[in-house]
Parts: structure tokens; C-alpha cells; sequence
């Protein structure tokens, strides 16, 4: 299946997984699938308006993304809840 033909499809499969993921109380698994929707459709805007050169990978495109011009405050600070690295032993006090 072409990316750049059906993104729509696999940005739901992704976001249809990241759900069942959730439900199964995986929550790490869930995070990776939305990070992988969220690609997808940053890999699609990346195409329509012809940037060319980013990889496939879901976290190189939100790093790319993470410093964009065209994208606004509010759409900068989602990119950047996609990019923490969650570490589940850790404890906060």
C-alpha cells in the first residue's frame, strides 16, 4: 500500500491499534501507535507541500516538525508531547 496514496487508511488502522492497545492496558504500546498516526499524517502535509527528504520514521518527521515555521505555538507544544521519552519505573514525588 502506497503512504502517500492512502494515508488516510493507515493513519486510522494506527489510531484503531493505539485504541486497543489502551483497552489492553498497554499504554507504551498505544503511545508508539499514535506517534506512528501522527507521522502519517505529518508525512502527508510533508508531501502536499513538497518537502522533500524526510524519512518515513514517525519520530524523525516529529523532530523535523518539532521546529517548523508554518506550524503554530499550539501545534508545536502537541509535537512536542509526542517527542518525551516516557520512562515507566521512574517515580515523581
Amino acid at each position: 500500500m502506497d503512504e502517500r496514496s492512502d494515508w488516510e487508511t493507515l493513519y486510522n488502522a494506527e489510531i484503531s491499534k493505539a485504541e486497543s492497545a489502551r483497552l489492553r492496558g498497554n499504554d507504551g504500546q498505544a503511545r508508539v501507535c499514535a506517534r506512528r498516526a501522527v507521522g502519517i499524517v505529518l508525512g502527508e502535509y510533508f508531501h502536499r507541500n513538497n518537502i522533500s527528504n524526510i524519512t518515513k520514521s514517525a519520530y524523525d518527521r516529529l523532530r523535523y516538525a518539532e521546529n517548523f515555521p508554518n506550524f503554530s505555538n499550539e501545534v508545536h507544544s502537541m509535537i512536542g508531547h509526542f517527542m518525551v521519552r516516557i520512562n515507566p519505573t521512574l517515580t515523581y514525588q
